[in-house]
């Protein structure tokens, strides 16, 4: 009876200075709950969170604040959420560019995506679209490829960040293509943008999402659709299998997730509300007219996605010889 006394008090003591420190969807939420994105202001993960925000909040029944930390390619942001406190009130709104690649692209960077964070909810992905300067003296692909060829180095070409989708997409037009370009590394999206609407670099390869604005207001010029399909959203834009290179698969995924260890009853709370959203017309129609596609996984089936492409991003960043000190 006594050892039983001393055992509950211990552990009562031990909760209290928070070693012990279970933490149930019984009566979560009761505060705001910040999502992180690792990239400033104007890229597609900017975009998509502030497209689920307000909506996630009426559904959670608390605000949803949206953090951007960008630095470090995304290991500002993604290191931040790994290092949380696991209570459900600071997400991160997972980029492939960074979460899957970084990891074999740093040394001794401690963000295993399985092993660092609980998997939650898929948002959406999408292929890639290939934009040029207005200034380029090409206008198509072929023309950016028979150009780069005669003028080996010349062509410069933006990406948010090292190792970035945009810049492995970069690396793998150069291989397929047999072409070599300069890369220019930015801080986010919004910035390689700007940057190309300037006509300060020659290409970019990103999400549609962001890049329609600026397409749509004619400060750039889509070339091609990564994959074998074309875009509803711009019908006249031919996907890279149609120009000759049927093997350019490449998109962008995004997906929500939590540090380690987050209590499961939370974890299918969360994954429940941000589907449900997903399920509305508004949403869905914003994800869409971004040249998304929406997607819904099970936390288990997000996991096994997050660890086959953490796997298939690595042959990738090897094969290309990428790396990063």
């Amino acid at each position: 009876m006594l050892l039983t006394k001393f055992l509950r008090a211990g552990l009562t003591t031990l909760a209290l200075c928070g070693i012990i420190t279970p933490v149930s969807a019984e009566d979560w939420p009761k505060q705001s709950i910040n999502l992180i994105v690792g990239s400033p202001p104007g890229g597609s993960t900017d975009y998509l969170a502030r497209l689920l925000a307000e909506p996630l909040g009426a559904e959670l029944g608390r605000s949803i604040v949206v953090v951007n930390k960008p630095g470090g390619s995304g290991n500002l942001g993604n290191g931040f959420v790994a290092n949380a406190s696991a209570d459900g009130y600071t997400l991160l709104f997972g980029y492939n560019g960074y979460l899957v690649s970084n990891p074999h692209l740093f040394k001794n960077l401690d963000l295993d995506p399985v092993k660092r964070f609980t998997s939650i909810a898929f948002v959406a992905n999408s292929p890639q679209l290939l934009v040029i300067s207005n200034k380029a003296p090409y206008k198509d692909l072929a023309g950016l490829i028979k150009y780069a060829k005669a003028n080996p180095g010349k062509v410069n070409y933006a990406s948010s960040g090292h190792g970035s989708v945009p810049h492995v997409g970069a690396v793998m037009l150069e291989q397929m293509a047999d072409i070599s370009m300069t890369h220019i590394p930015f801080k986010g999206a919004g910035d390689a943008m700007q940057a190309l609407a300037a006509g300060t670099v020659d290409v970019y390869i990103t999400s549609p999402a962001g890049a329609m604005g600026q397409v749509k207001s004619g400060l750039v010029r889509p070339i091609a659709v990564s994959g074998k399909n074309r875009l509803d959203a711009l019908p006249d834009v031919p996907a890279t299998a149609e120009l000759g290179l049927p093997g350019y698969d490449l998109e962008s995924w995004f997906a929500i997730y939590g540090p380690a260890n987050l209590a499961p009853d939370i974890v299918n709370r969360l994954n429940t509300a941000f589907n449900r959203v997903l399920d509305t017309d508004a949403v869905r129609k914003g994800v869409q007219s971004a040249g998304m596609s929406v997607g819904t996984m099970s936390p288990d089936e997000l996991r096994g996605y997050t660890q086959s492409e953490f796997e298939r991003w690595g042959a990738i960043i090897k094969k290309a010889d990428i790396k990063l000190d």
